[in-house]
C-alpha cells in the first residue's frame, strides 16, 4: 500500500528538510519507542537495521522491464528513495551522482523513485536534470518505500555485498562532500563480515591486515608482492613495496615510500576493539599516510 508523502516545506534549506508524510500515515507510527534507544537525527547513520535483508520488490527501468535490488548484489547498492515533487530529494541527487562517478565500480547507487505516475514522472525530470551515473528505477506502487517503513522522502539505504542492510539515512546528506558517505565496505560493519574478508585476503596471499574507523581506512601486507592501502572510506587507494617476509610478532614498525608517497604503520602488542563491529584484534595499530594519522586495530591473517 502506497504511503502517502506531503511536502513540508517549500524552498527548505539542503541538510535540514526532507519530504514527510502525515504522522497518521507513517509506518509504526504510534508505536511506542524503545527504551534508551534516542532518535537518529536526520542526515546521519541510523544502524538500527543492520542486517535486515533487502526488500524483494519488484522496480520498473525506464523500457518497461522489471528489476529487483537482488539484481545489484555483489557489490554494496546504496538506494535512495527519492520524488520528483520532494525539493530536498532533487538538491542531493547531483551529489549522488557525483558519488557514483567517484565511487566507480566499488558502489553501485541506485535512484528510486516514489511518484505514483512512474516513468511518466520521472521521464522528463531526467531530461531537465540528467544523471550520468546514477541507476535510475521507478517504483510507482510504492512497494520500496511501504517495506522500507519510510515516513519521510528521501531515503537512503546502503545494503553490502550480500543484500543485508547496513545503514539507513533519513533526510538529505551532503553525500559528494568529504567524510558525506559513511563506511560502506561490509568487513568494516560486523565482526563477522570483517572475519570473512580476512580469510579472503589471506586466501590471496596477505599475511597482515589492519583496519580503523572514521575515516574508515584498510591496510593489507602481502609480502612479497605489496602494501595495499584504502583510506578515508575508499577515497584513497595506494600501494607501496611490501618486505619479503611476513611481519613479526608485535611490536614492529613498517615504513615505505612510493613515488613521494610515505607509509609509516606502527604495531603495538596492545590488544585492540573495533569500534563499530566490536571484534578483538591482537594489535594496536597506528598508520601515517603522507602526515595523516588513522588509528585503529590489526592481527595476522
Amino acid at each position: 500500500m502506497r504511503i502517502p508523502l506531503l511536502l513540508v516545506a517549500a524552498g527548505a534549506v539542503l541538510g535540514v528538510a526532507a519530504c514527510d508524510a502525515p504522522a497518521g500515515d507513517r509506518e509504526g507510527a504510534g508505536e511506542p519507542q524503545a527504551p534508551g534507544a534516542p532518535a537518529v537525527p536526520n542526515g546521519e547513520p541510523d544502524r538500527g537495521k543492520a542486517g535486515t535483508p533487502a526488500p524483494d520488490v519488484t522496480l520498473l527501468r525506464e523500457d518497461g522491464g522489471p528489476s529487483t535490488l537482488a539484481a545489484f548484489r555483489g557489490t554494496p547498492v546504496l538506494v535512495n528513495l527519492w520524488a520528483t515533487w520532494c525539493a530536498p530529494c532533487v538538491a542531493e541527487l547531483p551529489a549522488l551522482d557525483r558519488l557514483a562517478e567517484a565511487q566507480g565500480y566499488d558502489l553501485t547507487v541506485l535512484a528510486v523513485s516514489q511518484d505514483m505516475e512512474g516513468w511518466q514522472a520521472v521521464r522528463p525530470f531526467l531530461k531537465r536534470t540528467p544523471l550520468e551515473h546514477v541507476t535510475v528505477l521507478a517504483d510507482p506502487d510504492g512497494e520500496l518505500g511501504s517495506a522500507l517503513g519510510v515516513a519521510g522522502l528521501p531515503l537512503t539505504v546502503l545494503y553490502d555485498e550480500a543484500g543485508k542492510e547496513v545503514w539507513r539515512v533519513a533526510g538529505p546528506r551532503e553525500w559528494d562532500e568529504e567524510g558525506g558517505l559513511p563506511p560502506v565496505r561490509t568487513e568494516n560493519a560486523d565482526a563477522a563480515g570483517q572475519g570473512a574478508a580476512d580469510r579472503a585476503l589471506s586466501a590471496k596471499g596477505a599475511a597482515y591486515v589492519a583496519r580503523g574507523q572514521e575515516p574508515g581506512w584498510l591496510l593489507t601486507v602481502t609480502p612479497g608482492e605489496s602494501v595495499q592501502v584504502e583510506a578515508d572510506y575508499g577515497a584513497v587507494k595506494m600501494a607501496f613495496p611490501a618486505p619479503a617476509e611476513a611481519p613479526g610478532e608485535a611490536p614492529f614498525t613498517l615504513e615505505q615510500q612510493n613515488e613521494g608517497h610515505r607509509l609509516a604503520v606502527t604495531v603495538s602488542d596492545e590488544p585492540c576493539e573495533d569500534s563499530m563491529s566490536g571484534r578483538d584484534y591482537p594489535n594496536s595499530v597506528t598508520m601515517v599516510l603522507d602526515g595523516k594519522t588513522y588509528a585503529g586495530c590489526g592481527g595476522p591473517v
